[in-house]
């Protein structure tokens, strides 16, 4: 029960940042139809707001109002939680790589400021490192509180397999 708890409290947890990936894949898909690579983080932004929508139902639903909920949930749930697994192993992984060696911050924010033609003032290669490395920090947070949370799903979906009604 104590990892109910735990789950329940990442579930509310994450539901802001599911509603601000839907808004960005909404607006992803207008840019994804002029670049198609962009396709591929479109996918993945997509699959995890709808991991944490669906997830989120199956917890009010099926854990706490303990309704009937369809089998076709439980395998909504499953395969988004996959596709959100692979993609957090991912962002952990890079997030280690990257804190791990600096000299990959300082060539991202060196090529960055090149890019950029006019720069504004206050703004220096200094300042940006400490964003970049703020940035890549709670996204690896994000990343860990997310697998965690699917892994939860996954093995509340096996432990709670009587909340899904029988086709």
């Amino acid at each position: 029960m104590k990892n109910l708890q735990l789950y329940k409290i990442l579930s509310y947890i994450l539901l802001p940042f599911g509603g601000l990936f839907s808004v960005i894949a909404v607006f992803g898909i207008l840019v994804a139809l002029g670049n198609p690579l962009m396709l591929i983080s479109l996918f993945f932004i997509a699959c995890i707001a709808l991991y944490i929508f669906s997830s989120f139902k199956f917890l009010n639903k099926g854990l706490i109002q303990q309704t009937k909920c369809k089998p076709s949930l439980k395998d909504f749930v499953r395969v988004n939680a996959f596709v959100t697994i692979f993609f957090c192993a991912l962002s952990v992984f890079n997030t280690i790589s990257v804190l791990s060696n600096p000299e990959i911050i300082k060539q991202a924010t060196q090529q960055m400021l090149q890019m950029q033609s006019t720069m504004q003032a206050g703004i220096n290669t200094e300042v940006l490192t400490k964003t970049f490395k703020i940035v890549t920090i709670a996204f690896g947070i994000f990343s860990i509180v997310l697998l965690t949370h699917a892994i939860f799903s996954l093995r509340f979906l096996k432990e709670f397999n009587q909340v899904f009604e029988e086709e």
